[in-house]
């Protein structure tokens, strides 16, 4: 693995902000520590930058121990939220100001500015000073800096947390295609779910100082070992053990899914509504129920639906033809439900 993240821990006084954290990940990846507020996210990707020292541990980076080496000496380039631009500098010089500082020659200087002003689309404001740029412009600034010195990791904190919805979007994507074509392996704090899932090639699920889950979005969403995954990354309906026997009939559970747990999820999509009173032979699962409320949110409505005293939220597309105090029947594929501790 090129970044090996090995026992590391760290406490703020009488406060654990990191339990022994160990992590890997591989060269050329895109990786997101996502969480709450307060999990130790930021503290984690702080000791790898080298701004914080760990009590315990230590950071390996293509079998180089970084423990002793100072910030400025890693090699990595570093973006946070606030974009952090030197205000009496032009665009280029902001870009530049790293190369400058490492004594590379004037041309060679100017020649990887102007490719990282057309990569992040920006050449028309090169001499253009911070406060003359909207956000989103100003931290593509940023984002081209930390490139510019070629990187041996990117490390990203919240960069797209102050811009509006529209311009995150844009940006985020942006990134991700960046990344894939300069293949530079990155390492993002985010606690945006959403975020995480379009960017990352790994998400790294943390909670209260330690990892609950690595892996894919796929394998999380899909997948989720623990209640605080499923109910982190995405919507998730649990179905507690003592729900199951409440329910009008058997839950059947597929083979795939019976691993022990306290209880069972799935997710709003996945269940099923059909009309009360149609016809349910042969499907597994199938309880009358009644929807208690309905919400329209434009792409999808939004469901909400009594089965026996246990609530579901239930997601389908478009306007739903389905209202409020209405019998419906409720099917809860077998193959969709998740054991989750």
């Amino acid at each position: 693995m090129y970044l090996s993240i090995e026992g590391v821990g760290k406490r703020f006084g009488a406060a654990t902000a990191l339990a022994g954290v160990s992590l890997a990940l591989a060269k050329d990846e895109f990786t997101c520590l996502l969480g709450p507020s307060g999990c130790g996210k930021t503290t984690l990707l702080r000791i790898v930058a080298g701004l914080e020292e760990a009590d315990t541990g230590r950071i390996l980076l293509d079998g180089q121990d970084l423990s002793k080496v100072p910030a400025r000496d890693r090699g990595f380039g570093i973006v946070f939220q606030s974009y952090s631009l030197f205000p009496n500098m032009t665009v280029s010089e902001n870009i530049a100001y790293g190369l400058s500082i490492r004594g590379t020659d004037a041309a060679a200087r100017d020649k990887r500015v102007r490719e990282l002003l057309d990569l992040l689309m920006i050449p028309e404001h090169a001499r253009k000073l911070p406060h003359q740029l909207s956000g989103g412009q100003q931290q593509r600034v940023a984002i081209a800096r930390a490139l510019a010195v070629n990187p041996r990791l990117l490390l990203l904190d919240e960069p797209l947390s102050a811009l509006d919805a529209r311009v995150r979007a844009s940006l985020r994507d942006q990134i991700r295609d960046l990344q894939r074509t300069l293949r530079i392996p990155t390492l993002m704090v985010t606690h945006d779910q959403e975020e995480a899932m379009a960017m990352a090639d790994s998400i790294v699920c943390m909670r209260a100082g330690s990892i609950e889950q690595v892996g894919s979005p796929e394998a999380l969403y899909l997948r989720p070992r623990t209640a605080f995954v499923a109910d982190f990354i995405g919507e998730m309906n649990f179905i507690p053990a003592e729900k199951v026997a409440q329910l009008p009939g058997p839950l059947r559970v597929a083979q795939t899914s019976a691993a022990p747990a306290s209880r069972l999820g799935i997710r709003p999509e996945y269940v099923r509504l059909h009309e009360a009173g149609s016809h349910a032979a042969g499907l597994e699962n199938c309880y009358p129920g009644r929807v208690v409320r309905s919400v329209f949110l434009g792409p999808t409505t939004r469901l909400q639906v009594d089965v026996g005293g246990l609530q579901l939220t239930v997601d389908q597309p478009g306007r739903s033809p389905l209202a409020a105090l209405q019998d419906v029947l409720v099917e809860i594929p077998a193959q969709s439900l998740v054991a989750v501790a």
